[in-house]
């Protein structure tokens, strides 16, 4: 394996993982803000005053 083929897989290992962080990240964000969407959503079903 010469030098440039050893550059070129440290890259687009580096390029790998840090598309994969990010897909996770925005992934538990997503979750989390749904989440906090749903716990709203109840706790504003839970306030109202019956009629």
């Amino acid at each position: 394996m010469d030098v440039f083929t050893a550059k070129l897989l440290v890259s687009a290992a580096i390029v790998t993982s840090v598309a994969v962080f990010s897909l996770l990240t925005a992934g538990w964000a997503l979750k989390d803000a749904y989440s906090d969407f749903r716990r709203g959503v109840d706790e504003r079903a839970a306030s109202r005053p019956r009629t």
